[in-house]
């Protein structure tokens, strides 16, 4: 839900105008609104637990259920605290088999809760979580054939594909204990209600002076609703550790006054759609963050430059040497020492994919944002290989409508497939419908540039 944050890549704008957007966040999703789940009855138990949470109450807005101020509430004051020892907790659970990643090991825990009824320790948090498969790579389109066409989006199919092998490879592994479908549902779970946090080494262990990186899900304070606009947010989330013991208070400020039946709203990362839309069931609406990928990195934009120029095998030679000489020029002017830096292309659907290659992977692509707003990297790639700023423009350009012309492609082919509902209509309606508005919201984009 929230990761460790990395400087966003400066963008320059091709383009002066500037659009009005809808100031409304809005909900694409079907998931949390119409859950009926006993929230009281889990507040209650968070504060048995020696938590607080009675400066909110749950209620159903715009963005579908979440938590609103039950009083007024001052700015650095505590709105929700809830001890450790309640959440799930990849750092305390039992991994299903060897090297379970962090996804795997909480969804296992969640069943393993589910099973055992209410006589499970956190039965009131199990019973408070929707019944329904949070986000496209979760549904039943994920893995069928035209998947890709459904995207339009060669970075978003990437990150599909990764996941759908850790889903099915992972439900195979505890195929035995877990139907496939429960195994989906918790999954989803794991990935769309996860917190990120850094557990410091405990004191006194002179062997370990760094400590390490937990995903909890933590009950009730997963209510918490998302904005994308800095200025709409007004709770941040940390950790308090208790050193000697490893247990703690996982903590909930207001960074603002907020008033009495107000909603309170946090922020999951400042993500583009992609993640939103194949893991979390919704895109924030605005979504001042969102992008579209140009390329995948400075090697895989410097060989489609060569490509765009036509060039015969007589130059082959110097044009290697000019991309090479580029890239690394760019490079030493833009990148920080030590940056991790991922193999572009290689990678999809490996099972030793990490968060931090994850994040190495975003952090090297070439970005187009909302006004026309392209990453200096990519133009200055273009300026160095042609020797003029304005080819370079026309040629981001030129990839913009070749990206576009991709889609249209695309998005034909999807209108004449067969995409048929199956023995689940409305979920599988709400997927491509879903579908439908990434695909939009990412023409948008690139029309900008175009």
């Amino acid at each position: 839900r929230a990761t460790a944050a990395h400087a966003a890549p400066a963008r320059v704008a091709l383009l002066a105008a500037h659009r009005g957007r809808r100031a409304a966040s809005a909900r694409v999703s079907s998931t949390s609104a119409n859950v009926t789940a006993d929230v009281e009855s889990l507040a209650a138990w968070v504060t048995d637990q020696g938590g607080d949470v009675s400066a909110t109450r749950v209620g159903v807005g715009d963005r579908g259920r979440g938590l609103f101020a039950s009083r007024d509430v001052e700015a650095g004051e505590v709105v929700l605290r809830v001890p450790i020892e309640c959440a799930l907790n990849d750092g305390r659970a039992e991994p299903p088999y060897p090297g379970a990643p962090w996804s795997v090991v909480l969804a296992a825990e969640l069943l393993r809760e589910r099973a055992k009824g209410d006589d499970a320790r956190l039965s009131r948090y199990v019973r408070s979580l929707p019944s329904e498969t949070i986000g496209f790579a979760n549904s039943s389109f994920a893995s069928r054939e035209g998947a890709a066409d459904l995207l339009a989006d060669d970075a978003a199919f990437d990150e599909l594909e990764r996941y759908d092998f850790l889903l099915r490879g992972s439900a195979a592994a505890v195929q035995k204990h877990h139907a496939f479908e429960d195994w989906r549902w918790a999954m989803s779970l794991a990935h769309s209600r996860t917190f990120r946090v850094e557990e410091p080494a405990p004191s006194g262990d002179a062997k370990k002076t760094l400590g390490a990186t937990r995903r909890l899900m933590v009950p009730y304070v997963d209510l918490l609703n998302h904005d994308s606009r800095e200025t709409e947010v007004q709770c941040e989330w940390s950790c308090v550790w208790d050193l000697g013991g490893g247990g703690g208070d996982f903590v909930v400020k207001a960074t603002r006054d907020v008033r009495q039946g107000e909603e309170l709203v946090t922020s999951y990362g400042e993500r583009d759609d992609r993640h939103f839309f194949l893991f979390f069931g919704f895109l924030p609406e605005p979504n001042p963050h969102n992008g579209v990928a140009l390329f995948r990195g400075l090697e895989e934009a410097a060989a489609w430059y060569e490509a765009l120029c036509g060039d015969g095998e007589e130059t082959r030679d110097a044009w290697a040497s000019a991309r090479r000489e580029a890239v690394a020029t760019v490079r030493a002017e833009t990148e920080k020492p030590g940056a991790d830096r991922p193999d572009e292309g290689e990678g999809e659907g490996e099972a030793g994919w990490t968060s931090t290659d994850a994040e190495a992977e975003e952090a090297a692509a070439l970005r187009a944002g909302a006004d026309a707003a392209v990453d200096e990297r990519l133009l200055r790639l273009f300026e160095i290989l042609s020797g003029d700023p304005d080819v370079a423009v026309a040629a981001v350009r030129v990839r913009a409508q070749r990206l576009l012309e991709d889609m249209r492609a695309a998005e034909a082919r999807v209108a004449a497939g067969s995409f048929a509902a199956g023995s689940d209509a409305e979920a599988e309606t709400f997927a491509l419908d879903s579908a439908a508005g990434y695909r939009r919201r990412r023409r948008v984009l690139l029309e900008e540039i175009a």
